[in-house]
């Protein structure tokens, strides 16, 4: 019910499950407008007004989630590059505790050999430590290269794959029609990057229009008379 309102345009506020003071006021503007019974409660007429199935299917919060190109292929890859990152991090992480588990036992094999051939075996030790320790730096170094260049893959499939949501061009449009005190009371709604302005009869929205639909993710712009 949460994101239908937001889709429509009531409420700007993240669905967050809980039948909050924000979300009866929305539900009572929303009743209001549609000329039903003002109970700030979620019931029958409300959920037909909203066209929402009862019971909820759960799926109903995927309007918040973003509609690009191919949504779930994006959704899909930025979970898989986190998933590589996490990966190549863990590894990285265990590939440091190797070398540092193998420098402690070369530094201890070096000092029992140390108290019985002298200065030699204080030089091999040593020399061998230094060689771990390199060892150990250069991997760390590399697997975090790979960590970030992983990141940023992530996020530039996101960014190709994945479009703008349905509340994010919401916002956009609440912002652009609460600049003018003529339109701030404009009812607007977002479905699938179609905005639909809902505004008294005779309102001059040729502005408000021009500037909606240079939002990014806008596909079209409908005026209703109200």
């Amino acid at each position: 019910m949460q994101a239908e309102l937001v889709r429509r345009g009531y409420s700007q506020a993240t669905p967050t499950g809980i039948l909050d003071a924000e979300t009866r006021q929305a539900l009572r503007t929303f009743q209001t407008e549609q000329q039903i019974a003002v109970t700030g409660r979620i019931d029958e007429a409300t959920l037909a007004k909203l066209e929402i199935k009862y019971p909820a299917t759960g799926n109903e919060a995927e309007s918040t989630r973003r509609g690009g190109l191919i949504p779930k292929a994006g959704y899909a890859m930025k979970d898989g590059a986190t998933a590589t990152t996490n990966a190549v991090t863990n590894t990285a992480k265990g590939m440091k505790e190797g070398a540092r588990s193998g420098l402690d036992k070369t530094t201890n094999a070096a000092g029992n050999a140390a108290d019985k051939t002298g200065e030699m075996a204080r030089d091999a030790g040593s020399v061998t430590v230094n060689g771990a320790k390199k060892v150990g730096r250069s991997t760390g170094r590399m697997a975090q290269k790979t960590g970030e260049a992983g990141t940023r893959t992530g996020r530039r499939v996101g960014e190709i794959f994945v479009g703008r949501s349905d509340a994010d061009i919401q916002s956009d449009v609440r912002g652009v029609l609460q600049k003018d005190e003529q339109t701030v009371r404009v009812v607007s709604e977002v479905k699938n990057g179609t905005v639909t302005l809902k505004a008294d009869s005779g309102l001059d929205l040729s502005a408000a229009v021009s500037a909606v639909r240079k939002i990014s993710g806008v596909k079209s712009v409908v005026v209703v008379a109200r």
